[in-house]
């Protein structure tokens, strides 16, 4: 569910930024456990770092794959019925991981971004909330919601790039992605605590990426209508 396009310094800018959010995130979790034997290894184990072992990571990244295949159902359905209505030559139709100027929002969509959002989202935000008291249900409520809001940055960057007025339709958009980043947020969260493995939500990331996401411009315009 990440938005393509970007020029290449802004690109790399953003993949510097999250690298440095992600090798700070963790200490509040970290000071949050207190002083406790073992202290690195309950850190571990919470950020979905610790498994009994490596076939526990794959079965575990296989269940969040086909999880996400099922997310995004109705995406296949979609294009299936455009499919039907329109013919696209192999030249137009635009390849899942490309080339060229491509490599750089390919290393953000299938990578940086799906690492670093569920490394602090879900590994270092889910746990923190539920060692503050809110407990699972709460945490996972909580995350998602903060995890849809980060989304709406594209509302901000919209006003900044663009030269029409804000629209109805826009918003809309805006909203319908909000909603969907926060469910698919609630579900990784719940996979998190499941599985107990970061691994399982970073492939549940990829694939949704991959898959690509729902038209939000074409759902927004249907939702002001």
């Amino acid at each position: 569910h990440t938005r393509r396009g970007g020029e290449p310094l802004q690109i790399v800018a953003r993949i510097a930024g999250t690298a440095v959010v992600c090798a700070f995130a963790w200490i509040p979790l970290w000071l949050a456990l207190g002083a406790r034997s073992e202290r690195a290894s309950a850190l571990l184990a919470l950020l979905g770092l610790r498994q009994a072992s490596p076939g526990q990571h794959l079965r575990s990244s296989a269940l969040a794959c086909g999880l996400a295949c099922l997310l995004l159902l109705g995406v296949f359905v979609d294009r299936a019925a455009d499919a039907l209505k329109t013919t696209t030559t192999k030249a137009q139709r635009r390849p899942w991981i490309g080339g060229g100027g491509r490599r750089l929002q390919d290393l953000r969509d299938y990578a940086a971004a799906p690492v670093a959002e569920e490394f602090v989202f879900r590994a270092c935000m889910v746990p923190l909330l539920a060692l503050g008291g809110l407990g699972g249900a709460a945490a996972l409520s909580a995350s998602s919601l903060i995890f849809g809001l980060a989304h709406a940055q594209h509302l901000a960057e919209f006003c900044a790039s663009s030269t029409r007025r804000l629209r109805r339709d826009d918003l809309a958009a805006v909203g319908t992605q909000v909603a969907f980043t926060s469910v698919f947020g609630y579900l990784a969260g719940a996979l998190f605590l499941a599985t107990g493995s970061l691994a399982a939500c970073v492939a549940a990331h990829v694939t949704c990426n991959l898959l690509g996401a729902p038209d939000f411009a074409r759902l927004g315009a249907a939702t002001a209508a």
